[in-house]
């Protein structure tokens, strides 16, 4: 094969050409890895991001289980006897006997599922009054007071409490 001679200036434009040739490979020869990587690193942006949502839902689960675990331990360890029975006894205890009324009356709650008892005390202090929740509330069951009402007394002195419970069925 015979020498081919170039002159200086035929030498930089071939190597000038072979360089550009070879960055031209080089550049759409990394296309596709670099593409690869690129969504390579989207993917794993976006599974960090839904690991990062499971967690934040697996702890919302959790906590709502415990919560109602502890609502049905509450509810296991209720004392027996029905919500009438219970506020009685608690009628008793603060001396409102003889000025309290109630009566069953389902009209907030679906009664498959939830007692309700409308009590209206009548002539008590407002002190009274707290101290006849604290011992509902710190009773064996569990009770909501879904309405509460207090108003002046038309005759006499003292307030008029209205209390609507609810308690869930067990």
């Amino acid at each position: 094969m015979p020498r081919v001679n170039l002159q200086k200036r035929e030498k930089v434009v071939v190597g000038g050409g072979l360089a550009l040739a070879v960055v031209i490979l080089v550049w759409f020869g990394l296309q596709g890895p670099l593409n690869k990587y690129s969504r390579m690193e989207t993917q794993a942006r976006a599974a960090t991001e839904r690991v990062q949502t499971a967690r934040l839902i697996r702890d919302e689960v959790l906590a709502e289980r415990s919560g109602q675990k502890a609502l049905q331990a509450a509810l296991g360890g209720r004392g027996q006897g029905s919500l009438t029975s219970f506020v009685n006894s608690q009628l008793q205890q603060a001396g409102f006997k003889e000025r309290a009324t109630w009566k069953n009356n389902p009209r907030f709650a679906d009664s498959a599922t939830f007692e309700q008892l409308d009590v209206t005390l009548t002539g008590v202090t407002l002190e009274e009054v707290v101290n006849f929740l604290h011992g509902i509330y710190n009773g064996a069951n569990v009770v909501l007071a879904h309405t509460l009402r207090i108003e002046p007394q038309n005759t006499g002195t003292g307030l008029t409490c209205k209390i609507v419970l609810l308690s869930p069925k067990v």
